[in-house]
């Protein structure tokens, strides 16, 4: 696991992402093969999906919590990388697909990985993406995250 000092705001700016509140200047930001391990959690103990109940806020929030105990149970004394955002999806991204009469506003997850750089993160299928490709395509927009 590393713990890196980023300007993570400042990055997420470059990338177009608005309102969003990120204090933390050293984060825990986990491997692509903690996220693969993570995402096998995920697949063991989720849910499925039940209307506005359970569905992609839900799913979202849930995964930011359990990065949260993790790094806690890690004994990490450092914010982490594992966040909540809200999108607007124009195409198909990470087995999610668009609605076809204008942007299908969806939530997931941004994860700031040691390895990889930022992903975008898709609890419900398990799938992530580059998230600057994810943006520079205009698959997803309009943007926010927040930790």
């Amino acid at each position: 696991m590393i713990i890196l000092s980023i300007d993570a705001q400042k990055e997420l700016d470059a990338l177009g992402f608005r309102s969003h509140v990120i204090t933390d200047r050293q984060l825990f930001c986990p491997s692509s093969a903690w996220l693969n391990d993570f995402t096998g959690y995920l697949k063991d103990h989720s849910r499925p999906a039940q209307g506005e109940a359970w569905d992609c806020d839900d799913f979202a929030f849930w995964a930011r919590s359990l990065a949260s105990e993790a790094n806690a149970a890690a004994g990490h004394l450092t914010g982490h990388s594992f966040l909540f955002c809200s999108i607007g999806l124009y195409d198909t991204v990470n087995g999610i697909e668009s609605s076809s009469s204008g942007p299908l506003g969806h939530a997931c997850n941004l994860v700031r990985t040691s390895d990889m750089g930022w992903l975008l993160y898709e609890p419900q299928t398990g799938k992530w993406c580059d998230l600057r490709g994810a943006v520079e395509s205009g698959a997803v927009a309009p943007r926010l995250a927040i930790i």
